[in-house]
Parts: C-alpha cells; structure tokens; sequence
C-alpha cells in the first residue's frame, strides 16, 4: 500500500502494504493534485497519464491511499473518504467513516478492510473496501497518534503508537491488543521492513523487530541518533534493512540482523529538508524539499551517485516506488513523473494548467466533457463530486441526529475515583442506548454509565448513540485522569551516610526527596557508610534505631538524619623474627609492624616467608585462619599474627666456658676440653693449639651429623674474628647465591653454583640447617690432621 500524509509520502513503510508487493498493472500510481481536486493514473514505463478523474474540490486537502488496482481518496478537507475502482475508474459517493476527523482523517486499506482513523482523538473505524459502509466502530484507540507512528502490515494487522502514553496498540483480525510502555511517550516511531514491524525508540536511540504475534522485541540494533536529531524512518520492502534519515543530511543504513547501524551516508548538510528515503534497485532515494532533488545512494558502495533535480522550483513532493519504479509528485501542482535508477528524469502532467478538467476520465474510461463554466477570477474552480446523488429533500426526508452532548460527573478524576458518565441529545429525540469505549480497553453500555482508571493519564472517552428510529451518532471527548494526592519527604543526611525508602523513592544522596500517595506508611532506613555509625532521627522521625516508618498526609515530611564517626581502630601484626614479613597498606611488617584506620575499613594483608626454606603456616586472629589471604574488617584495635616454620634440622648444640680450656696428651693424640667437657682430639699439640684458638672466641659447639659425616659450627661467646690459625685450609663461597639440592631423597648437597661444600646430608632439614650456617660466613675453614680435623667458618 502506499499513503500520502500532509504532503509528505511514506511508501512501503510504516503507512501500510510496501508499494512493490502490488499486483496493479506493471509499475503503475494513483497521485493526488489537491489544487485541483483529482487523483491521476501514471504508467511508470511509459510515464504517460493513464486515468485523470475527479474526485474532490478544487483547493482541497487530498492524500490517496492504493490498495492493488484500487485508489481511496482522503479528502482532509471535508473528513470523507471515496473509492476509485482501478478497473472502471468509477467514482464512490463520498463516506463520512468518523464524524469531525476533518484534517486528522487518515486511511490504511488492505485486502478485506479499510481503517478509517481520526489521529487527532485516536479514533478508528473498520469499513467495507467496496462500500465503505462502517463495519465497527468508532473505536477509541489512543489520546493522540502522531507522524510515522501507524502502520499496516503484509497480515493485514494495523499498529499504532499513543503519543501521549508510548502504549504499543495493534488491530489483529478485529481483536485490540496493548503493549504498554512500549516506548517513552512521544519518542515512538513505527516502520516496516520485509513485511514485519520495527518500532525504533528514539530516546534509547534503538531499532527493536517486533513479533507481529505479542509485539516483544526479537532482536534489537543500536542506532547513531543525537540527542537532538529529527529523523524520518522508512524500511527495506524485501530485506531486513531500515533507512534513518536525519535532517542534519545523514543518511544511517542499518541491517536489522547486524547489532550496530552498518554504514552513515553523508548528503549535503548545508540548506538541505530531508525527506523519508525510499528504496529501489538496489539503491537508496532521498528528497530534498528545500532545493527539489533527490539523493541516490548505491547501497553496495554506501554512497552517493547522482543527485538530480526533478521540481524547479523545489517544492516539499512525494517519493515512492512501485514496482521498482520510481515516482515524483507535487501534490500541489500539475508536476510529476519518473525517476531512473542512474537518475535520470522523465516529467509529466498530470493536467493541463489551463484547462484542469480537460481530459478527465469518465466510468468505464471514456474522457470527461470539458464544457464546464470557467471558475471564479482568482480561484480555481470548484467541481461537483461525481455521482454524489442528489440530497433529500422535503416533509419526508429524514432529518440529521440531534448533536449529542457527554457529561462526566467530575472533570478532573483521581486514579480509582467512581466517574459517571452520561450522553444526552441537544434536542429530541433523546438516544435509547449507549456503548462506550473509556480508553484503558475497558467497553461498556448503557445511557448512564459508571468506570474507575488505574493509571494516570488522559483517556480518549467515545460513546456511540443509539436513537429510537435505529440511527446512530458518535460523541468523544478525552478525560485527564489525575494521580491520586500525595504527600512528600525531603531527607536531609548530616554526616556520612545513606537514607532509602520502602516503598522505594527516596535513596539519598543524590535522591533526597519523593512523593508518596497520601495515607500510605513510608519506611525509611539508615546506613551508615564505613567509620561511621547512625546517631540519630530528627524531624518527622525520632529514636535512634536504623529504621523509621511514617505515615504521609497531603503535606510536606521533613526528616533528618545524623550520621558520627566511630573511634579510629589500629591494627598490629605480630611476625616471628627470620620468618618472614607481612604488607598491607600502612603495613610492612618488620619494621612497621601497626597502623591506624577508619572503623569499619577493610585491611588486606600478605604474608611473605623469608626465603624457599621457611613455610607460611597461617594466620590468627583477626577473623583469618589457613594459608591464604587475610582481610580484616576493623571494628575494634586488633592484633593479626603471622605464623612461619623454619624447614631447618633443629639445632645440636651444647655449651661450655670459654675461660676454663685445657688439653693434654691421649695415647697419641690431643684432647681439648672445658673442664671435663670435650671439645676436639687433634693429632699433635700445634693443632690442639689451634683448635684452642677457635674454641676460645665462643661458649657453644653445635653440629649437624648425617651418615655421610659431621658438619661442625661454633657461636655465642665471644664470637670475634678469629685470628691466625697456623694448619688452616679454607674454602671461599658467595653465600649469596647458595642454594640445596637433592640428588635423591636421601642424598642433598649444598652449593652456590660454582662451589659445593663436601659431603652430603641425609635429609634436606639437615642440609637447610648446614645452608642457615653456611649463609652467615664466606669460608668453611679446617685444621687437617692425619687422623683428625676440626672445622669452623669464618
């Protein structure tokens, strides 16, 4: 189908059947020329004029709805609607199908109905495609459809967004259907691509397909819109694509499959009035009403290819295609014709000038007399409507219904107030039945009547007015309902913290103020943030729990609440010395082993052992327990501990007194000892003397025996340097670098990658043991004898 609105057309999308899906002859239209009150048959491939009829006044406001071979003239001037057989050419009477639509009248036409619709007050009517007699209604629908916000699709089902509400409404089959909220009240537009619904939301700046079954989005696309952009939306007739054109002079192509509009086309910004784009061959047209052009756009390429000027002097035309033609016309002018796919331009008119009526075509295809008397000077001139029928006329004619009046009982209702509603004449007879429609989906009958709205809004009411003789009048008038009265709080929060409400409104800050209905109870609860706790209420509220409940009047609710901080809390860590350290912020323990915080703060710490051969063995206190991290929640002063085991043999040592050594001759050998203590066998007594030496810088001898042999070290006492010892051999390391290495479970080593020290250990404890020694010194020294040695370090 294909509607022209208020001079501008919207072809294939979003008014109805896409124009290429027709089976009129091959690339044929109805235009409408309002100037002079006639729709014109144009033959695309020849652009000749195929039919020229009339069906309007000169000076009319006039749009032209096609259904297949058939055109529907909308005379928006009188309210009226006429049908133009495609075949014949014959002319209908002109039909009223809702009473006082005027210029908001508009018509969507398929296969089995015509939808006549009032846009003004959204009331509908459903009418027969050949009669137009009223099948149902009126209906009302909505407050108010704006532009781009109807649409009839493929099935025959008709959409339509309310303005004032954004409720999503479809005809299906004769059955209502609500979506409501489906967008922001005026932010709505409808459209149709392959044959289905979109409804693009241009405040949430997306496209959403519709199930043509339950209205829900199937699949949604992101649309590059400003937040001040004026679009027109049309869509692709055989593809799942949608043009947005921007008056900016931005052309968006969007693939309805794709997430994200594809390709942004720039037009000349500059002067230009973008129209809706339609599509054809591939390619993609756009009018430009300021300076007459059209916009061809190749869709492979994503850009502009010609730009020809098809009205000079530019005027705001229509652009449509049918059957993959594509045509041009002023609505307003004798001016129309064709438009190639490489932009080339073919005019024609539609009527002479001159002699408008010369040529008219006449039931069955026969041309029109043109004898007519010539119009007024200055004005074109008007022209009798074919075959009206002559008007009624003396004592037995029947006269009009009287004008029917609606009264409500109040005319500003609150949600859930009882309203009673009455329709009365403004002369007798008076009506003897009633059926209404309240514009929440909610019908009723009965000349007094009574219905409660749960929603504010305003209602378009309608009420059809049955009167004794069988005749019928129509009466509407929309109804603001008002929210019920309301009370509100305003929160005011001293110190650091948070204020909510249940029902929820309030959640201060940043929300610190709501409305709530008058006579419901209000709970409001404090929390405080961290370090802080919840003093007091103040105000409306009192008491110092977290919770407060408040029933609201009609009134405003002041209320405070008073938030201090809590006493500083200081954290300690507690680390066994040589085991490790713990870290945590204001922590580095050793040396800083506490710090101070905010009550309430979360504290994370890490324990780090000193090297490979110290284990972390866990935490206590605090809350933490096990090997992994530890957070601490700090309420009150709190002491953590940090627990490491050293993977060392434990020591064997023994102690003696430096000051009290002697030694003396054994059988061939020397002993050394402290008193009766022994502390080394020598082989003769300058090493006994040596060995002397090395024991009097300390008190304690320790060793580290495995079955590979003894491992000595000396320390406490003195613990000076040694002095010279005169059998000494030594060997040099880099204890920086040493490290223990196992040759088998039972057999470790320890070295520093270019020395390792004799012998081996049973176990890696003893050779950790040998490795803590080992770290301390740079030298493992021994008097060598031939039958014993002593070792020490140095």
């Amino acid at each position: 189908m294909l509607i022209v609105a208020g001079g501008v057309l919207a072809a294939g999308i979003g008014n109805g059947y896409p124009a290429e899906h027709q089976n009129l002859l091959s690339g044929t239209a109805w235009l409408p020329s309002g100037q002079v009150g006639q729709l014109t048959l144009l033959d695309g491939s020849s652009v000749e004029v195929a039919a020229q009829v009339r069906v309007a006044p000169s000076g009319t406001a006039l749009d032209v709805v096609q259904q297949g071979a058939n055109a529907y003239a909308v005379d928006r001037t009188a309210g009226s609607l006429r049908r133009v057989d495609g075949a014949t050419f014959e002319v209908s009477p002109p039909a009223t199908p809702v009473p006082g639509a005027g210029a908001n009248l508009r018509a969507f036409a398929g296969p089995d109905t015509v939808y006549a619709m009032d846009t003004g007050r959204g009331v509908l009517t459903t009418n027969d495609p050949h009669t137009l007699a009223t099948r149902t209604g009126p209906l009302s629908l909505t407050a108010r459809v704006a532009p781009q916000a109807a649409t009839l699709d493929e099935a025959g089902r008709l959409w339509l967004l309310d303005a004032s509400t954004g409720d999503l409404v479809w005809i299906d089959h004769g059955q209502r259907h609500t979506r409501r909220g489906a967008t922001q009240p005026g932010a709505g537009v409808l459209a149709l691509a392959d044959g289905n619904p979109v409804l693009v939301d241009t405040q949430r700046r997306i496209a959403a397909v519709l199930d043509p079954a339950t209205a829900e989005p199937t699949h949604t696309v992101e649309l590059d819109l400003r937040p001040d952009d004026q679009i027109q939306v049309t869509g692709s007739p055989h593809a799942q694509r949608l043009y947005v054109v921007a008056a900016r002079g931005m052309l968006s192509i969007c693939e309805l499959t794709a997430t994200t509009c594809r390709a942004a086309v720039p037009l000349v910004a500059d002067n230009s009035e973008p129209g809706p784009a339609v599509e054809a061959g591939g390619r993609v047209f756009v009018p430009d009403y300021r300076s007459g052009q059209v916009w061809i756009v190749d869709l492979r390429q994503s850009r502009v290819v010609a730009s020809p000027r098809v009205l000079s002097p530019p005027a705001r035309f229509q652009l449509f295609v049918r059957d993959g033609v594509v045509f041009f016309n002023d609505p307003n002018s004798e001016r129309a014709g064709v438009l190639r796919l490489d932009g080339g331009v073919r005019p024609v008119a539609k009527y002479d000038p001159k002699k408008p009526d010369k040529g008219l075509t006449t039931p069955g295809g026969k041309e029109a007399p043109t004898n007519l008397p010539p119009p007024p000077s200055g004005a074109p001139p008007p022209v009798k409507p074919p075959a009206p029928g002559p008007k009624p006329s003396g004592p037995g004619a029947p006269a009009p219904p009287p004008g029917l009046r609606v009264v409500v009982s109040t005319a500003h209702p609150l949600v859930g107030d009882q309203v009673t509603l009455s329709v009365t004449a403004d002369r007798n007879p008076q009506p003897v039945r009633a059926h209404w429609t309240f514009g929440d989906g909610q019908e009723a009958d009965g000349l007094p009547t009574s219905h409660r709205w749960t929603a504010p809004q305003t209602y378009q009411i309608t009420v059809q007015a049955t009167f004794p003789d069988g005749r019928t009048d129509v009466a509407s008038l929309p109804l603001p309902v008002l929210p019920p009265p309301t009370g509100s709080f305003i929160v005011k929060v001293g110190g650091n913290g948070t204020v909510s409400s249940q029902p929820a409104g309030i959640a201060c800050p940043p929300t610190c103020g709501a409305d709530f209905p008058s006579g419901s109870t209000v709970q409001l609860t404090a929390t405080p943030d961290v370090g802080m706790r919840f003093d007091h209420w103040g105000g409306g509220c009192s008491g110092t729990t977290a919770t407060c409940q408040v029933t609201t009047g009609t009134g405003q609710v002041d209320v405070t609440a008073d938030f201090i901080a809590l006493p500083r809390p200081t954290l300690t860590v507690s680390v066994p010395t040589g085991g490790g350290t713990v870290t945590g912020p204001g922590i580095a323990c050793p040396p800083t082993c506490s710090a101070t915080f905010d009550a309430g703060q979360q504290v994370a710490l890490t324990a780090v052992p000193v090297d490979k051969y110290t284990a972390f063995t866990g935490w206590n206190g605090g809350g933490c327990a096990g090997t992994g991290g530890c957070t601490v929640t700090l309420l009150t002063s709190t002491t953590v501990t940090a627990g490491y085991r050293d993977m060392a043999d434990p020591e064997h040592c023994f102690t003696y007194d430096p000051n009290r050594l002697h030694f003396g001759p054994v059988g061939s050998d020397w002993e050394l000892r402290s008193v009766n203590t022994l502390l080394a066998t020598m082989d003769n007594i300058a090493d006994v003397q040596d060995a002397q030496t090395v024991a009097g810088n300390y008190d304690t001898k320790c060793t580290i025996q495995s079955g590979y042999g003894i491992a000595t070290y000396w320390k406490g006492g003195k613990n000076a340097p040694l002095g010279k010892i005169n059998n000494e051999t030594c060997a040099a390391y880099n204890p920086a670098t040493l490290t223990v290495t196992e040759e088998s479970p039972t057999k470790w080593h320890v070295g520093d990658g270019t020395v390792t020290f004799a012998g081996y250990f049973d176990s890696q404890a003893q050779a950790v043991r040998f490795y803590r020694v080992a770290r301390q010194w740079h030298q493992e020294c021994f008097i060598i004898g031939v039958r014993n040695f002593l070792g020490y370090w140095r």
